[in-house]
């Protein structure tokens, strides 16, 4: 039955624009359809571990209609001359174009909403001559980004398309490169999005000691790139693992480790966050939320 429910999902928003939020209640629904199908037209996952959350998660989606201000957001990747290959790191619906790009589906935007999309990208040597790098001084051609939407007016809907291309710079000079801390934080969160759901499936196989591992490796990695340990990933690898090793990992467990890597792999400000604990940091608060300012900071 769920290759059939796909199908439909998917049919849905196809011929009639139609997006499908799902709701789990309790803990006897199936997280790993429910996500699923959300994911498959870029709409929203709720997990309500009791119905005190309802009001809210109706508000949420009502709000989200009312304030729609941009549709069919899609990003079109071509890799350029020295770009070997990509992935993304979140989870969004994508399909092959015609000419061979690969066409990523975002959906819908409301009035103030960022979306973060993260791609690992392996790019070819670049050829030295001499023994210095042979490269331009714009940097050399690595993929070429087309932005595709639709900006709801007054009136009507309006198509807009942008087009950039991002190079690499190369350096055989590991004191020229410099980390972007704000870039980090956003691919450990996404990283730990699609982490999550393997560890998920290690527990559901009675593998803990694998699950542990991967997290410990994902430790490793935050570590060497100098991640703020107080992150929204460092928190969620600390919490997953404090829950295995005390043997916490029941149903409930369960689903709400897969509404946190759903929040983390679509990484949406504007969501409502449904799971356990103070919502993400990438999250803006709603409404009768309360969370403290960040510092203003000044550049110049």
């Amino acid at each position: 039955m769920t290759p059939f429910r796909r199908t439909i999902v998917a049919a849905g928003l196809e011929q009639g624009g139609i997006r499908t939020s799902c709701l789990g209640f309790g803990d006897e629904y199936n997280e790993d359809l429910l996500s699923d199908l959300a994911r498959i037209t870029n709409s929203r996952f709720y997990d309500a571990s009791s119905s005190e959350s309802f009001p809210a998660i109706f508000a949420a989606e009502l709000e989200g209609l009312q304030k729609l201000s941009f549709q069919n957001l899609r990003l079109r990747i071509k890799p350029l001359d020295f770009c070997d290959c990509y992935w993304v790191l979140g989870e969004c619906p994508s399909h092959s174009l015609p000419d061979k790009r690969i066409e990523f589906v975002l959906g819908d935007l409301v009035s103030g909403e960022e979306r973060i999309v993260c791609f690992a990208v392996e790019s070819m040597p670049v050829p030295c001559v001499a023994g210095i790098p042979a490269v331009s001084l714009k940097g050399e051609q690595l993929l070429e980004f087309e932005i595709l939407f639709d900006e709801l007016t007054a009136d009507n809907a309006v198509s807009k398309t942008f087009t950039q291309v991002v190079r690499i710079q190369a350096t055989q000079d590991p004191g020229q490169v410099r980390q972007n801390g704000e870039v980090i934080s956003w691919v450990s969160v996404q990283r730990v999005g699609r982490l999550v759901r393997e560890v998920t499936r290690h527990m559901d196989a009675g593998r803990s000691e694998d699950a542990l591992k991967l997290l410990e490796a994902e430790d490793r990695w935050l570590s060497k790139q100098n991640a703020d340990p107080d992150s929204d990933a460092a928190r969620a690898l600390s919490a997953l693992r404090d829950r295995i090793c005390s043997a916490d990992w029941s149903a409930r467990t369960r689903k709400a480790a897969y509404c946190q890597a759903t929040a983390f792999s679509k990484m949406s400000s504007e969501d409502l966050w449904t799971g356990e604990g103070p919502a993400p940091k990438f999250k803006r608060p709603r409404r009768n939320e309360q969370r403290p300012e960040p510092p203003e900071v000044s550049t110049g």
